[in-house]
């Protein structure tokens, strides 16, 4: 009896969760999730000319093509898009891996004065320029093709590693032969990578976009700190140190992304393909998060969940996935609006109709946290601002109006923490952003955002210091 009890019990479960499967399979998607169901549209016609698969494939052997190993790569995981990884390591593709982190490769990129330690000969790097040449030249490569993001809906991304020290070892050999080349080089590559950081359609490549853009612009204002008035310096930081765009910091597709992946995951729950490879993706991921300064597990926290099954069936209804998307929305939004909070998932779920048996069964306490990565880009956007304060202020005197000069700078140069102009210490010489904690500290390099402020040998005196500026 007892048996048959608990036979009767299963059946009715499986009765009403067939019945929500198939149901929710009836319903209409609302607009917020018919809108992220589409993929971006398709710029770059010719797979090989597309610079993603050379950075897929950048760890290939010397004799190999890495941008045909990445296209390789890119198909085998396309054949079962949203559940196969790329796999990196597989015969030729990891022959070139880089075993030590950037700072080791190239220590003086974190010195007091790197653009004077790249230049001396006894510098570290100049050991590793010639044994990783082949990722430098194929880095350079990539830097005259066209590029589009083709990792969309993929759960794996390329190296980060092997990416980072081919751009470092780029920008830093530029310096050993003189100047101007090497803040053309950064230059460009800054260009490059606020153009990958536009079009990112991933949070993994993103990240790692901005995280590049962010370590050369502080090189540059580095640079700037230093009494000088090379005009390749001056040249190379107004054409690149500005704020970035509404497309440079929108999470738009990155969100899109995630939400794709979890619409692939539901709609083949029994799949198993996706266990290939994903323990060498996570550490990628993880080497991406820590690289940009992040908790290693700031991309997991993002990914949306496997769906909850029962008998081999997935029971997120379609109202759950479009409360999700509603809220997916809101990110996107949030994102691209200054100062603006990120919603809170609990805010929309009450106020979606779900029944009982939706509530227990579908995964409502799921809810990722992008503000890390926002506040990584808002860091990396008011270090482009303080730059090129660095450059607007610099003709001025140490006793001029500095506090009301940064006011009328206009918009594009406030703080993008607070919306407020940038702030300045005339008694320690900096220009400083109040940072992600959003106070202002004094310019204490612990927790604001910190460049010092260099004027023009023999500049003018125009007026005594204004009372506005801290001192």
């Amino acid at each position: 009896m007892k048996n048959l009890l608990i036979t009767v019990c299963l059946l009715a479960v499986f009765v009403e969760v067939s019945g929500l499967v198939w149901s929710g399979k009836r319903e209409a998607p609302n607009e917020a999730f018919e809108h992220l169901s589409r993929p971006p549209d398709v710029r770059i016609d010719t797979p090989l000319s597309n610079g993603y698969f050379l950075l897929l494939g950048i760890a290939a052997e010397p004799s190999a093509d890495p941008v045909q190993i990445g296209y390789e790569i890119w198909l085998e995981a396309e054949s079962h898009r949203g559940h196969r990884f790329y796999d990196l390591e597989r015969g030729n593709r990891a022959t070139l891996r880089v075993p030590l982190q950037p700072g080791e490769v190239v220590p003086e990129w974190s010195a007091v004065g790197p653009i004077a330690a790249f230049g001396r000969r006894d510098a570290t790097f100049r050991v590793s320029m010639e044994r990783y040449g082949v990722l430098t030249t194929r880095y350079e490569r990539w830097l005259t093709m066209p590029f589009e993001d083709w990792g969309y809906g993929h759960p794996g991304s390329p190296r980060a590693k092997e990416i980072l020290v081919a751009h470092r070892l780029y920008v830093a050999g530029a310096f050993t032969k003189n100047a101007k080349l090497g803040f053309e080089r950064l230059h460009q590559d800054t260009l490059a990578w606020r153009r990958v950081l536009a079009e990112a359609k991933t949070p993994s490549l993103k990240l790692l976009a901005v995280t590049i853009v962010d370590e050369n612009v502080r090189l540059l204002s580095h640079a700037l700190s230093q009494p000088s008035d090379d005009r390749h310096l001056l040249a190379a930081a107004r054409l690149v140190a500005h704020g970035l765009t509404t497309e440079e910091s929108s999470l738009r597709w990155p969100v899109h992304h995630e939400f794709a992946l979890g619409l692939a995951r539901r709609e083949n729950v029994l799949s198993v393909d996706h266990y290939v490879g994903a323990h060498d993706a996570q550490t990628v991921h993880r080497e991406i998060a820590s690289l940009a300064g992040l908790r290693p597990d700031t991309l997991e926290k993002v990914a949306h969940p496997r769906p909850r099954t029962v008998f081999g069936m997935a029971v997120d209804s379609q109202r759950t996935w479009d409360a999700y998307a509603t809220f997916y929305e809101a990110t996107i939004k949030a994102s691209e609006l200054v100062h603006s909070p990120m919603p809170r998932w609990s805010d929309i779920s009450r106020t979606t109709s779900r029944s009982l048996l939706e509530s227990v069964f579908t995964a409502t306490e799921f809810e990722p946290s992008w503000e890390p990565m926002t506040q990584r880009i808002l860091e990396a956007d008011a270090h482009l601002r303080l730059a090129g304060l660095q450059v607007a202020l610099r003709p001025y005197g140490a006793h001029d109006k500095i506090g009301e000069r940064i006011s009328l700078a206009g918009p594009e140069f406030f703080d993008p923490f607070s919306g407020l102009p940038m702030l300045w210490s005339s008694s320690q010489n900096r220009l400083y952003s109040v940072g992600k904690d959003g106070l202002d500290d004094g310019g204490d390099p612990t927790f604001d955002l910190v460049v010092p402020l260099t004027f023009e040998p023999n500049a003018p005196v125009h007026s005594k210091q204004s009372s506005r500026g801290r001192t």
